[in-house]
């Protein structure tokens, strides 16, 4: 039967799609152009596979693999000492499973030995195939498919990862006419975003993880909702609070504490996913690529957690009364 692929060539091989069935496993092993080390990567949409640094198929030899029975061997070796019965038989022993107690070996042991195979390989046999390359020019793989690009967590679920390969390209959104017209494996090549709401998980990660406690404080932190402000040191005011019981009601007389305020905070930072409050909602990400797209992410990431970790300059007149972010001349 004659094998037929269709697919793709890419800077990376050929990516293709191979017919049902084909597949290397336990009693069928195909060898593509001699070399037994080359083989369908599955880690894209099903179905499909690349054959990494391969651009032509100039062969294709099929090799099936047997089992062959070869006797039986003890399963402990402790029983053949205190029994004093062999180790293992030959094929021919077979015959003790049928019954026949007249083997040298009696019937009652049988039950301590395990059956032995071996696995025999046929000679290779060529296999007739055609290759049909759906457009003759190279299409590209991303730079690095397996680079870890943004990593994410949420209040309820264990740590996440956004990766370029596997099935899809994760959270990443294309328009419906893209996605009903180009292959999957190809929609890094074509206009692309992130979502809201992928965007809100990916900065609230990047903030966490990348934040100068010294200058900024995260004082929202929910899937819904996250804010940050800005550390301002002032000059040190004294102030008295006062001391509540466990019912948050006041003691007779009241009780007061001597505090210190040191600093205030200013929010510099806010975003929501989507309408919350007064909480402005973060924009969706684009590009006019996948690759693209994470360059125009990783520089949003960049200016946000500069912008966040920069120290307010204190106003050398009012010691840190008020403040102000940036400079100006006039």
């Amino acid at each position: 039967m004659k094998l037929l692929f269709t697919g793709y060539k890419t800077n990376k091989g050929l990516f293709l799609q191979y017919p049902s069935g084909f597949y290397n496993s336990n009693s069928v092993t195909y060898i593509i152009n001699n070399d037994p080390t080359i083989s369908f990567k599955h880690n894209h949409t099903k179905g499909w596979g690349l054959l990494e640094n391969v651009y032509e198929i100039t062969s294709i030899k099929k090799v099936t693999q047997s089992r062959e029975f070869c006797g039986f061997k003890i399963i402990d070796s402790n029983d053949a000492q205190k029994l004093d019965i062999p180790y293992s038989f030959p094929p021919s022993a077979e015959e003790i499973y049928e019954g026949n107690i007249d083997f040298e070996l009696d019937f009652k042991y049988a039950t301590l030995y395990e059956r032995v195979y071996t696995t025999v390989e046929s000679d290779p046999v060529n296999v007739e195939f055609e290759v049909n390359l759906r457009c003759e020019e190279t299409i590209e793989f991303p730079s690095d498919p397996n680079k870890t690009l943004f990593k994410v967590k949420t209040d309820f679920s264990r740590d996440r990862v956004f990766q370029v390969g596997g099935d899809k390209m994760v959270n990443v959104s294309y328009d419906e006419y893209i996605k009903a017209t180009i292959p999957e494996p190809f929609l890094h090549n074509h206009p692309c975003k992130f979502s809201s709401q992928t965007v809100y998980e990916i900065v609230r990660t990047y903030i966490k993880d990348n934040i100068n406690p010294i200058s900024a404080k995260i004082t929202s932190d929910y899937d819904f909702c996250f804010t940050v402000q800005h550390r301002v040191k002032i000059k040190p005011i004294e102030y008295k609070k006062e001391i509540l019981t466990n019912r948050l009601k006041s003691y007779r007389p009241p009780r007061f504490v001597t505090k210190v305020q040191e600093e205030k905070l200013i929010t510099i930072f806010e975003m929501a996913p989507k309408t919350y409050n007064n909480y402005p909602i973060i924009q969706p990400i684009y590009g006019d690529n996948y690759d693209d797209l994470i360059k125009n992410m990783e520089n949003f990431l960049e200016e946000v957690i500069t912008r966040i970790n920069t120290p307010l300059v204190q106003c050398p007149t009012c010691t840190g009364s008020g403040y102000c972010y940036e400079k100006h001349n006039n």
